[in-house]
């Protein structure tokens, strides 16, 4: 059987990771990114990004992530780049009952900045053993989000890397009937702000 020929077009997608602060969303940027993990909790101030070249299905991608800040006070700093991303990870935490009854919120606000988004949405932190919310809570709060495709939650882990490769390359999948094509790095318009904070050596964030 002859081999499928690789796509040497790069396209190019940006992707943001957004959610309640402490989920864990620096985590899976960097475990994504970098292969590491910081067990502090970090946070995020206003938004950064990083880029990853990857190549998934004999085709080559330049992937923009975005990590976003979780908290109320930098909501209105972030939000207005919603309209830049292609597609969105909105990310809660599965120790954390108020973290998921946020994805509903952080929903309408891509909806608001951006009709038709795709989002996938995932549940942090399945490597801890405890406390964790039964799939229950989680289907009856997902199941009240318009337009919800069960299909599209994964649980992950940014400590061990469960499952973050498969979501990215699911994230391609949505997005590639798209067709965008690579575009210069400067029209993407974006500052790195570079800042991130300390808050603790004992708070989860994995």
């Amino acid at each position: 059987m002859e081999q499928q020929k690789e796509n040497n077009q790069v396209k190019s997608f940006k992707i943001a990771l957004i959610g309640d602060t402490g989920v864990g969303k620096t985590s899976i940027f960097l475990k994504y990114h970098k292969n590491t993990f910081n067990g502090n909790h970090i946070t995020t101030v206003s938004i950064d990004f990083e880029v990853k070249n990857v190549k998934y299905n004999n085709n080559n991608y330049s992937i923009k992530i975005f990590d976003t800040a979780g908290q109320e006070r930098f909501k209105s700093m972030i939000t207005p780049y919603f309209h830049m991303a292609d597609g969105f990870f909105v990310v809660f935490d599965l120790t954390n009952k108020n973290s998921l009854d946020s994805v509903s919120h952080w929903i309408e606000l891509i909806n608001d900045k951006k009709k038709d988004s795709k989002f996938i949405i995932l549940g942090n932190k399945d490597d801890l053993e405890n406390n964790k919310l039964k799939d229950n809570e989680i289907n009856d709060v997902l199941n009240k989000i318009e337009n919800y495709n069960n299909k599209l939650f994964y649980k992950v882990s940014a400590k061990d890397g469960k499952n973050l490769t498969e979501v990215f390359n699911k994230m391609l999948e949505l997005l590639d009937n798209k067709n965008i094509i690579e575009e210069d790095n400067k029209s993407f318009g974006l500052k790195k702000t570079g800042k991130k904070q300390k808050i603790s050596n004992n708070k989860k964030c994995c």
